[in-house]
């Protein structure tokens, strides 16, 4: 399991600090910043060849509509913000390429109120990829095989991303407090250790199957180190549907968007994401995106990203 080089690191790390110099508001996250009461636009990769911009009118309820300008001044996005003022705009970016976009928000009423307008840079190089918390990955979306969080943290022994990590620790609190019984089974799985899981499910089970259950390697959530499996002291539902009618899976379902965690595989969007349901299985994405999703009824990460569903991994 390889981590990003230092050297990449500093020069990602750069780049931000620039973007956050210019006159304007231009800027490259891997990670959502904090919501803000001020508007605030940010761009996030989530996968080799697609950036989304994120539109947060904060206290503003006069800002209903955004709208995404090229260099050229040419459209290429527009989106209607929800009721909490936030947007996304998806957008098509070469692979390893970044531009600079124009994001002017304002409404679709007469007279119209005045507008703001933001810059932020779209990009979809390797280093911002691999960080971004919005990264998916699915039947369509692979991971290289070298892919890893570039900082680890434990959680009760189970390996996560540094993030999801502090996210889940404030979870295990409000579960505690709330006498839920609740554990993470499993978070980080490299490559090879898919890869051997998969294999044995296939031996059990038959390819098609286990194509239902379990994701080929590379195609893994768990190798972001930004998901984890959940588990009940209790036991008796532990990795089966019927874990979402547990005390356990009623409080993830109530609570997980609050720490910045969704439940990534439901019955409801099984035909865009080829997998069951499963209750128990936890993406990190961060609060302002968890809340957007709860905000628009968006029900998966490619409805959210303009994405085609993914349930297989035939194109």
């Amino acid at each position: 399991m390889s981590h990003l080089g230092r050297s990449t690191c500093r020069r990602a790390a750069a780049l931000t600090a620039a973007m956050l110099a210019l006159p304007v508001s231009a800027a490259v996250a891997g990670e959502a910043p904090s919501p803000q009461r001020a508007p605030h636009v940010f761009a996030m990769p989530v996968t080799p060849e697609r950036v989304v911009v994120a539109i947060d009118a904060g206290s503003r309820d006069d800002l209903t509509t955004a709208v995404v300008q090229d260099d050229t001044g040419r459209v290429v996005g527009r989106t209607t913000l929800t009721a909490s003022g936030k947007g996304l705009v998806p957008l098509s970016v070469a692979t390893n390429t970044r531009q600079r976009v124009r994001v002017t928000i304002g409404n679709a009423v007469e007279p119209p109120a005045p507008e703001v307008s933001r810059v932020v840079v779209a990009t979809t190089e390797t280093a911002y990829l691999r960080t971004s918390s919005w990264r998916v990955v699915n039947k369509r979306t692979p991971l290289a095989p070298d892919e890893a969080p570039s900082k680890v943290e434990k959680v009760q022994g189970v390996p996560l991303d540094e993030r999801a990590a502090v996210a889940l620790r404030q979870l295990l609190e409000r579960a505690k407090g709330e006498k839920v019984e609740l554990y993470p089974s499993t978070g980080l799985r490299s490559y090879g250790w898919q890869q051997g899981l998969y294999d044995s499910y296939v031996r059990r089970d038959g390819r098609a199957a286990a194509d239902t259950y379990s994701a080929r390697p590379g195609f893994s959530e768990h190798q972001t180190g930004l998901t984890f499996d959940a588990k009940s002291r209790s036991g008796g539902c532990d990795l089966q549907e019927c874990f979402g009618t547990t005390p356990a899976g009623a409080f993830l379902r109530e609570q997980a968007g609050s720490a910045g965690f969704v439940v990534r595989y439901t019955e409801q969007n099984t035909k865009v994401t080829g997998y069951q349901p499963e209750p128990w299985h936890l993406r990190y994405v961060g609060q302002w995106l968890s809340g957007y999703l709860e905000d628009s009824g968006k029900g998966s990460l490619e409805d959210a990203f303009a994405m085609p569903p993914a349930p297989s991994y035939d194109r």
